[in-house]
């Protein structure tokens, strides 16, 4: 695809975000960094009305802060990315650390120690011990780009990943996105975080409440590729983050760089590699079909460098998932009307009473009386029975010897057919003009099988619309 074409893609795209957005103003919990220190000089003397300047390094975005009274400085909102940090005062050297990586919610102390100097002398530090967060009494652990793209995930879950983080339980029904009943994205939620119910965790979505307002739990869930990072905070959060007893899971998507990247991929599994289950071997029926296609792609880019950047994504699933039942349906002899071969499990026959002989006994009480031989005579077969009757199947296996229950399996997909797709647009007015738009769609069709074929064996069909 040609630059000016993609460009002409993406202004539109992103154009189309801010019309949906208007002119509302957005607050929502924080996911931004920040960055914090002493400005001092090798005496230990603190420096005023230093500035400073944190450069995205991959948006080559600036952010600018000057030092108090009290050397103090700080960059109360930086997007997580690498940064470089610099510092200039006159009468001493040009200070520079970088890279510094900043990660979602994370408040970081840096203090910079100038040297004497000309301003075109310059101090770069390229390699520093491992920051601590001195500045928050924050316990939580991040998931990074790295760990999301890299660890095997089924379904291509980023959200499963929250198993790494301690104090974090999972639920019976977590994962069950890969299962033969998909279900909506809230059974990916079902964990706990630092001892509470996991339906009362807060999950956030590039500062956004992202769950379900019935039971609290999660709803958008952007595809492996496009999140950069998130973070579990498992209790001792700041007061900024509410409706919660359990913890904060703080997920933040990718946004457009000065460069344009993009990924396409296509994961395929088949029951071709699959073997076939116990039971579907004990009763000699074939393995179903599984089949699963997950495809996609991402793409971002800048619109005008370093000041405006665009990021979108799709992400398809179809999926058909066997799923094997056991059931009882009516013998042959049991369809004729003849009901002398059925039995309870303790082996006394199931006695079947004529409703035309009640009567009524002197005590108040009525009685029937037991069909002859335990046979229903054909003229007294009701039409309204026969008719559903064609459509159930005949048994397909022996069944229970003496009760002759489970006589019946069928096999069929539990099929899914989704789509969902991300659009975000980063915009760099000034130095104290920022924003970003991000709109996210995913559609739901499932349809489980019920135990017997249709049109007797019912199941379930449902859309969902995020």
């Amino acid at each position: 695809m040609e630059q000016k074409t993609f460009r002409t893609l993406l202004v539109a795209g992103a154009l189309g975000l801010w019309a949906l957005a208007g002119s509302v103003l957005l607050l929502g919990q924080s996911f931004e960094a920040q960055v914090t220190g002493l400005v001092k000089d090798q005496s230990g003397a603190v420096i005023p009305d230093a500035k400073l300047t944190a450069t995205n390094l991959a948006t080559r975005t600036s952010y600018s802060s000057v030092s108090n009274d009290q050397g103090i400085y700080r960059f109360p909102s930086l997007p997580p990315a690498q940064y470089q940090i610099s510092c200039t005062v006159k009468g001493f050297k040009r200070f520079e650390q970088g890279p510094v990586t900043l990660q979602v919610a994370q408040v970081l102390e840096l203090n910079i120690g100038l040297e004497p100097g000309q301003i075109s002398e310059q101090v770069t530090v390229t390699a520093a011990p491992p920051p601590l967060d001195t500045q928050t009494a924050t316990l939580g652990q991040v998931v990074t780009t790295r760990s999301i793209q890299n660890l095997p995930l089924n379904i291509r879950d980023p959200l499963a990943l929250v198993a790494l983080t301690p104090g974090v339980i999972l639920g019976a029904s977590f994962g069950n996105g890969g299962g033969n009943d998909v279900g909506r994205n809230f059974f990916k939620s079902d964990f706990n975080v630092g001892g509470g119910r996991s339906g009362s965790q807060e999950i956030l979505l590039d500062g956004a409440p992202d769950t379900t307002p019935d039971i609290n739990r999660g709803v958008i869930n952007p595809p492996v590729d496009s999140v950069q990072e998130f973070k579990v905070q498992a209790q001792s959060y700041d007061a900024q983050f509410g409706r919660t007893s359990g913890g904060i899971v703080n997920v933040i998507t990718k946004s457009g760089t000065n460069s344009i990247h993009g990924v396409a991929y296509d994961f395929e599994r088949h029951s071709v590699l699959d073997a076939n289950n116990w039971f579907n071997n004990a009763n000699s029926q074939p393995l179903p079909s599984f089949q699963r296609h997950q495809f996609g792609g991402n793409v971002g880019g800048p619109i005008l460098k370093s000041k405006w950047f665009a990021f979108g994504d799709f992400e398809g699933l179809r999926q058909a998932y066997p799923q094997t039942s056991l059931s009882t349906v009516p013998t042959l002899l049991q369809r004729q009307g003849d009901f002398s071969q059925t039995f309870t499990n303790t082996g006394t026959l199931i006695r079947i009473y004529d409703p035309a002989t009640v009567v009524t006994l002197p005590n108040g009480t009525r009685q029937r009386s037991p069909f002859p031989q335990n046979k229903i005579p054909a003229g007294r077969f009701s039409p309204v029975a026969q008719g559903p009757l064609q459509y159930i199947p005949l048994p397909n296996r022996p069944g229970d010897p003496l009760t002759g229950q489970n006589n019946y399996i069928y096999s069929a997909d539990s099929i899914l057919n989704s789509n969902k797709y991300d659009l975000r647009t980063d915009a760099n007015f000034s130095d104290n003009t920022r924003m970003f738009v991000r709109f996210s769609r995913q559609e739901d069709t499932r349809q489980v099988p019920g135990t017997l074929p249709l049109p007797a064996g019912g199941g379930r069909l449902t859309t969902d619309h995020y």
